[in-house]
């Protein structure tokens, strides 16, 4: 399985350049998989929801007492709402002066946020916790981050690191396992079968899942924003099971077809033989 998915990237890296996407797949079963880029930062777009996800979970194990909190989980994981992951940021950082300037708020909630992952060592010290979705309806906030910050940053390897700790519980301290199995029905998703085109793209749609057959059971969180296209993925199939990410700054068009034919291939050779 390996060394198929080594011969698609040979045959792509013919005629297109690697240089803007990363990618991994590994066999979770026994650790072996392909990976190229892997180290490469790009802009993580709405892929940081899912660390406000975990941050939210392992800050406030019974954040599910609060039923509004619980609905702003819900629709950031499955809608990737830009409004409720902006009110879980709220809620992990309030910041109640309100002299501040609101550039200087969303900066010292950015600081926090990115705080609270740097126990994870080595692993996490290159996420940068700011977001397109802070202030995203000012107009000035583009020019003012470019001036002052930089974006966040994310990694292949990052993003791989983060699905693991998910999937198999391995946060300290622990997720309670009724959040864990939470987050992860927040994230299943259901096979496309049909071509999509970049405006019927939604955050419902795993790419990954196109052409899936029904027994797979697909958890996902894609992003994309001007030239970033992100699929990241955990796949359960028979008795495998398989990590995939994806970063692109390909476009929506191009990121699109590129991650579509790749689940063709995927799925044609699980077909074949048991992935």
């Amino acid at each position: 399985m390996i060394g198929q998915i080594e011969e698609f990237w040979k045959n792509y890296s013919k005629t297109k350049s690697l240089n803007q996407i990363a990618f991994i797949a590994k066999n979770l079963n026994n650790s072996q998989g392909f990976a190229f880029n892997e180290n490469k930062l790009f802009y993580a777009a709405s892929l940081i929801k899912l660390f406000w996800a975990c941050q939210l979970v392992l800050q406030n194990p019974s954040f599910n007492q609060d039923q509004e909190l619980e609905n702003h989980l819900a629709n950031m994981l499955i809608h990737s709402s830009d409004e409720a992951g902006q009110k879980i940021v709220d809620f992990l950082i309030p910041i109640k002066n309100e002299n501040i300037y609101e550039y200087e708020k969303a900066y010292l909630q950015r600081q926090k946020l990115e705080q609270f992952w740097h126990k994870y060592e080595n692993n996490y010290l290159k996420l940068k916790a700011s977001h397109k979705t802070f202030l995203h309806e000012y107009s000035s906030f583009d020019e003012w981050i470019k001036k002052y910050k930089s974006p966040n940053l994310i990694s292949a390897n990052l993003m791989a690191d983060l699905w693991q700790k998910i999937f198999f519980n391995q946060f300290e301290p622990e997720l309670e396992p009724e959040n864990q199995i939470k987050i992860l029905n927040y994230l299943q998703r259901k096979p496309i079968c049909k071509n999509l085109k970049p405006e019927e793209l939604n955050f419902q749609s795993s790419l990954i899942a196109f052409a899936a057959p029904a027994e797979a059971i697909i958890f996902s969180k894609a992003a994309w924003l001007n030239e970033a296209l992100h699929e990241t993925a955990i796949i359960n199939f028979k008795e495998h099971k398989w990590l995939i990410i994806f970063l692109t700054e390909l476009g929506e068009k191009q990121g699109i077809n590129l991650i579509r034919n790749f689940s063709k291939f995927l799925w044609q050779l699980a077909g074949n033989k048991s992935i």
